[in-house]
């Protein structure tokens, strides 16, 4: 994750991932991801999805009809977003390889507060996604790059803030890296047992802890129903008594396998988010900061 301004008493730091969530600690919260309140048009709109890990921002086409939002005729090709690796698709089915669907753009407030400008928005006729599930729509990041984010992932806090003074003191340890987009998707680096160099999609639209393309650490590799929003994935994980990365020592930690991922690629999901008090998106330095309290 090319961490740097690594405070030392990082050295001394260790952490555990969070226990997976029981049955009813998941009713609690139904998505069990992050999601937002959105306001289109005066009409309020909840369960959008938060998710970096997503190119474009999607609504339901029964939400466009209802808001009456301007519309232009666009060919989605294959599926959309375009997908960079296997998991992460968004299955749309189509005619051949053409799919019809519509882009519009709007004014919207977010969790309360103004998203200047009209922010692009896709959806189609043929989408089946939002039908089988509560969810209103997707922000990906050709939205949230836009603007700078404060993430409390434990309690589903989302804001946008101006200035970072005011957001971070000195009560907080703070590990900073940069975010390099690629294939459409922040990206940062990660050095694993100081060791494995990855280059990892920066996702909360994904549950995981760490998930990268191969079994570099050469253990038994465990089933697992690790999933994203988008459903489960068929996965394998294998479980580590401690691992480090660029300095934080992690015990217990289930790192995913994926078969159909780069060697080189790999994810940071929600649990790893969860370890912190807050995630900071800082698009206007590229940078993103994991803060937790001392």
């Amino acid at each position: 994750m090319s961490f740097y301004h690594i405070i030392l008493m990082l050295s001394f730091l260790v952490v555990s991932p969070e226990k997976k969530e029981t049955k009813t600690e998941k009713q609690k919260n139904k998505l069990d991801f992050l999601t937002v309140e959105i306001v289109f048009k005066h009409k309020t709109y909840s369960n959008f999805v938060f998710d970096t890990g997503a190119e474009g921002s999607i609504l339901a086409e029964e939400i466009a009809e209802e808001i009456n939002l301007s519309r232009r005729l666009i060919f989605l090709k294959d599926s959309f977003p375009p997908p960079p690796l296997v998991y992460k698709s968004i299955k749309i089915p189509f005619l051949g390889r053409v799919n019809i669907g519509y882009r519009g753009r709007t004014k919207i407030f977010l969790n309360k507060q103004n998203c200047t400008g009209k922010n692009k928005f896709f959806w189609s006729k043929r989408n089946m996604l939002f039908r089988d599930s509560n969810i209103s729509g997707i922000l990906g990041w050709n939205f949230i790059k836009k603007y700078n984010w404060i993430i409390d992932a434990k309690h589903n806090n989302i804001k946008k803030y101006d200035s970072l003074n005011t957001e971070i003191s000195d009560d907080y340890i703070i590990l900073s890296a940069d975010i390099k987009e690629k294939e459409g998707l922040p990206s940062i680096d990660l050095l694993i047992n100081r060791a494995f160099n990855f280059n990892v999609i920066f996702d909360t639209g994904a549950k995981h802890f760490i998930s990268i393309g191969n079994n570099i650490f050469k253990k038994k590799e465990q089933e697992s129903n690790a999933s994203t929003f988008y459903g489960v994935n068929e996965e394998k994980y294998v479980l580590l008594d401690s691992i480090n990365i660029n300095g934080l020592l992690f015990r217990n930690t289930p790192v995913g396998i994926y078969s159909h991922m780069p060697s080189f690629r790999g994810l940071a999901g929600l649990d790893f988010m969860r370890l912190f008090d807050k995630v900071i998106i800082d698009n206007r330095n590229n940078k993103i900061l994991f803060c937790k309290k001392k």
